[in-house]
């Protein structure tokens, strides 16, 4: 097993970024199952290395990691005052890390889970692409991101909730009923779910987001959209994550093979 670090100009950042890559020691004849993991708010492409067990499972299993580094408060969009962090993800990073590696080009065999900010990340981009993943991952993430940024609480004052949204996605009016809205896109899931990744959302009890997952999960049902939910006592903390990546990995990687 192997850990590759790069760093290059993007393009589409029009800046420097990194990427971290863990690959399997196995025979590159076969193409790989890929799972992409998305970092958390104010956090890096090393997270998931430094502190989970991603290495230690990808290895166990002959899978692929592709870790990479966005804005700290960007949740993985194209920014409205900002840079493009989901077209980066979406053609660039995706487009480089199938030239240089032998992942495979499978729906079936791509996975795409993040924490936090990177949760939401994982669920937009997934099923704004939903040819691209077989399963999406958002452990602890924003899942009801309207009411998330609408209601004050948790670590942020309604004044920062508000310079956050404009400078994300130009206001809570341009967010409802977007691309990035959550709750809308279970809508546009709900007319035809079986075009769509699976989904799998899991949260600590102890969270400031249990209350945003929990409505996501009902609002799923609301619109036929089967999420498969689990939580455990803890908070917003790299236990909650470390074993909700394994319940998600045993479960859509390793069960449905």
């Amino acid at each position: 097993m192997c850990t590759v670090t790069i760093q290059f100009e993007s393009e589409v950042l029009k800046g420097r970024t990194k990427v971290n890559v863990v690959m399997p020691s196995i025979n590159y004849d076969t193409k790989l199952k890929t799972l992409y993991l998305l970092h958390g708010g104010d956090g890096s492409a090393d997270d998931w290395l430094n502190c989970s067990q991603a290495h230690s499972i990808a290895s166990e299993h002959g899978f692929a990691v592709i870790m990479p580094e966005v804005g700290g408060e960007s949740f993985y969009c194209d920014m409205h005052e900002g840079a493009d962090y989901f077209t980066y993800i979406d053609t660039e990073l995706m487009d480089k890390m199938q030239m240089m590696f032998p992942l495979s080009d499978n729906r079936e065999d791509r996975f795409v889970a993040g924490l936090s900010m990177g949760g939401y990340g994982a669920v937009t981009w997934g099923l704004r692409r939903p040819d691209k993943f077989a399963a999406i991952g958002n452990f602890s993430g924003a899942s009801d991101i309207v009411k998330l940024f609408a209601t004050p609480g948790g670590p942020f004052t309604k004044e920062q909730l508000d310079e956050k949204v404009m400078r994300i996605w130009g206001g809570i009016d341009k967010l409802r009923g977007s691309e990035y809205d959550t709750i809308h896109m279970l809508a546009q899931v709900g007319k035809n779910p079986s075009m769509y990744p699976d989904i799998f959302a899991g949260v600590g009890t102890d969270d400031f987001v249990y209350g945003a997952v929990r409505d996501y999960v009902d609002a799923a049902g609301r619109y036929g959209v089967n999420v498969r939910y689990e939580e455990m006592p803890g908070g917003h903390e790299w236990k909650v994550w470390n074993e909700m990546l394994k319940r998600f990995v045993n479960y859509y990687m390793l069960r449905k093979q």
